[in-house]
């Protein structure tokens, strides 16, 4: 028995994840073997920062992370083909921050607008096309706004 492919390893490393149940924050970059989050994502209950970077074969948000109770930053750039949020969003109560700058993302689900106090990061043209009546430039490209 040899060691396993590449993505096979990719797997199995994030389903691994799950079991450290204490973890506070999460970073993974440029993991450009992993296709999905593992479904038990929501488990990490202690988790308050996660950082998915330039995973750009990452396709979507398990709804399970709906479960992160103290999840304070959620940052998602250059995930280009994550193309939706989870329906139950909005039971992240704790959500400061979500960044979805260079995502696939074109709307927000509806219970996202229940937290108060959310910044979120993303394209100038994403953030205005959601409606948002105060929109923070940061550059030419890049705005943010507040919930």
């Amino acid at each position: 028995m040899g060691r396993p492919s590449g993505r096979a390893w990719a797997r199995l490393c994030a389903e691994s994840i799950c079991m450290l149940k204490h973890l506070k924050v999460l970073q993974l970059k440029s993991c450009w073997l992993l296709e999905k989050l593992p479904e038990d994502l929501g488990q990490l209950e202690c988790l308050e920062e996660l950082f998915i970077s330039e995973c750009i074969f990452l396709r979507e948000i398990p709804k399970s992370m709906c479960k992160m109770k103290h999840l304070k930053y959620l940052c998602l750039p250059y995930c280009i083909l994550v193309e939706k949020l989870p329906e139950e969003f909005g039971c992240l109560e704790s959500l400061q921050v979500l960044d979805i700058e260079c995502t696939g993302i074109s709307h927000l689900p509806q219970s996202i607008f229940s937290l108060k106090g959310l910044s979120i990061s993303g394209s100038r043209w994403l953030i205005e096309s959601f409606g948002f009546a105060t929109v923070i430039q940061k550059s030419r490209y890049v705005a943010s706004c507040n919930i």
